[in-house]
């Protein structure tokens, strides 16, 4: 069998092993696809600990 005769394997996959770190040792974050990242990306209500807008503060009555 040859090379071009082998059977396809499976993909690689892009995992933060696999990435080859740079010049300062950091291999970045794999991509994740938001399908297996539990949620977090799925555009659902967002978490008590999520930062939100300024609420309006009391109204300046001019004194």
């Amino acid at each position: 069998m040859t090379e071009t005769d082998a059977p396809a394997g499976p993909a690689a996959v892009d995992t933060y092993a696999s990435r080859t770190p740079d010049a300062e040792g950091w291999r970045g974050v794999p991509f994740v696809h938001p399908a297996m990242d539990g949620g977090k990306h799925d555009g659902g209500p967002m978490p008590p600990e999520a930062p939100r807008p300024p609420e309006p503060g009391p109204p300046d009555d001019g004194r």
